[in-house]
């Protein structure tokens, strides 16, 4: 999770190979997926698929969802009777009818199309989907729906998710591990439990902290971190610490010296314990929900 424009979706088509790595490296079961060649990576292509952010610009508007959902069957060689029968399945699994399968994208409404672009992605039998802020471009009541839909295919399918969104409240409810990013680098990981009872950074602390509480009292009286300034240009980021032109701690808590430790030294996303990790050189663990 993150502000727009951090690196989330370039991230999860890194991870993918659908864009070439300038540095580090991306493994799949242990197996390097950077620079494996596109003839390499298509037996790798059923076991990762993708459902995009816009369900309208993701599906073709001159096919049939039948044939946008049996079209990778087809590239992968499942013959026509046997994408026939697995679309209808499909179409039933994720709650549409399968007698509309002769209809158009342009048919539907954005809810039934982020279905119908979950089961095209699910039609290989994938073991991971990465799922690109599949809720985002949705109303709040068709969000629920779809979140429903993609744990309900978790649990029976057995898959695992890579779940790319900026909304906390949909990170919150589905996710098992979170990941903050923040101008193209991790500044925190940690499970769901620890990084929204006690974040570590101060960008995560901030976010959090926006998160509004049920209690109405607890609501007007509790003190919220405020996150300042223009976010940098990623072409261009600050030295040192990215986040420090815009932290409240550089600004308020820090001594001289370690303001320069900010600004010369870029902090490494080391492990505080329990597999609780950030990426702050004076990081500390606060209770905010």
């Amino acid at each position: 999770m993150g502000e727009s424009g951090c690196g989330k979706s370039t991230t999860a088509r890194l991870l993918l190979n659908l864009i070439k790595l300038t540095s580090g490296e991306v493994t799949y079961l242990g197996q390097p997926l950077h620079g494996l060649s596109d003839r390499r990576m298509r037996p790798l292509r059923k076991d990762l698929q993708l459902v995009f952010q816009d369900p309208f610009a993701s599906l073709d508007p001159r096919m049939t969802v039948a044939d946008i959902i049996a079209e990778p069957m087809r590239i992968h060689g499942s013959g026509h009777r046997d994408a026939r029968r697995r679309v209808s399945e499909l179409l039933e699994l994720v709650g549409l009818n399968p007698e509309h399968g002769s209809r158009y994208p342009h048919e539907f409404s954005g809810g039934q199309r982020q279905r119908i672009g979950v089961a095209r992605a699910l039609s290989l039998n994938p073991r991971v989907l990465v799922l690109d802020e599949p809720v985002s471009a949705l109303d709040v009541s068709i969000q629920a729906g779809v979140i429903n839909l993609l744990e309900d295919l978790q649990d029976e399918l057995g898959l695992s998710y890579l779940f790319v969104s900026h909304d906390l409240s949909v990170v919150k409810h589905i996710a098992d591990r979170v990941a903050v990013m923040y101008l193209g680098k991790m500044v925190e990981t940690a499970t769901t439990d620890q990084l929204f009872s006690s974040p570590a950074h101060p960008y995560t602390q901030a976010l959090i902290s926006a998160i509004p509480l049920p209690d109405p009292v607890k609501e007007r009286t509790r003190e919220r971190i405020t996150v300042t300034g223009d976010i940098p240009s990623p072409a261009d980021p600050p030295s040192g610490c990215r986040f420090r032109t815009r932290c409240p701690k550089f600004a308020n808590e820090l001594s001289d010296a370690e303001r320069t430790r900010c600004v010369e030294e870029p902090p490494d996303l080391r492990d505080r314990g329990t597999g609780h990790r950030d990426a702050c050189h004076y990081s500390k663990a606060i209770e905010l929900i």
